[in-house]
């Protein structure tokens, strides 16, 4: 009896491992790619949602700034008092650094005022006259510089400035 051999066809079982852990380390690389782009979105994402926070505060003080009928004296770099005449009546007003929170309250004191934002670890108040270059002394100031800084996404901090001229200093 005439033994039949077949072709040799096929993979052998070195050959199959072989591919499955060069498969299975392809697989893991493309994962970590996977999450590094997923790790850059969240925080491209958050970076956004804290400009915003911040753009959004920056328009609502440049708002209570812009109607200031006059800055008190007793205003400092780090805190602001003023008054204004919005609602029909003369009202003064404290803006000031409260702990992380950036506050605005009624009266010349800042406790118990509303939180603007939170996370600021900076504020800072630069009182100019009308030239908008020189220093002048806070009753007197006809353009106010502000400053401050957020902290943001992964432990950033980023500062955010403005400058108002109001109508009626």
């Amino acid at each position: 009896m005439e033994r039949i051999t077949l072709p040799n066809k096929g993979f052998t079982l070195i050959e199959v491992i072989a591919v499955l852990v060069l498969g299975g380390i392809l697989t893991a690389l493309a994962g970590l790619g996977v999450v590094k782009v997923t790790e850059g979105l969240v925080f491209a994402q958050k970076a956004a949602a804290t400009t915003l926070k911040a753009q959004m505060v920056l328009t609502r003080i440049e708002k209570e700034l812009h109607i200031a009928t006059s800055i008190a004296s007793a205003s400092t770099a780090t805190s602001l008092t003023f008054v204004n005449n919005k609602g029909g009546g003369s009202a003064t007003y404290t803006l000031c650094l409260n702990g992380a929170y950036i506050d605005l309250a009624a009266g010349s004191d800042c406790a118990g005022g509303d939180h603007f934002v939170d996370n600021v670890t900076s504020l800072a108040f630069t009182y100019l006259a009308a030239d908008g270059a020189t220093p002048a002394a806070p009753d007197a100031a006809k353009v106010i510089d502000m400053s401050f800084t957020l902290a943001g996404a992964g432990g950033t901090t980023s500062q955010f400035t403005m400058r108002v001229a109001s109508r009626n200093l």
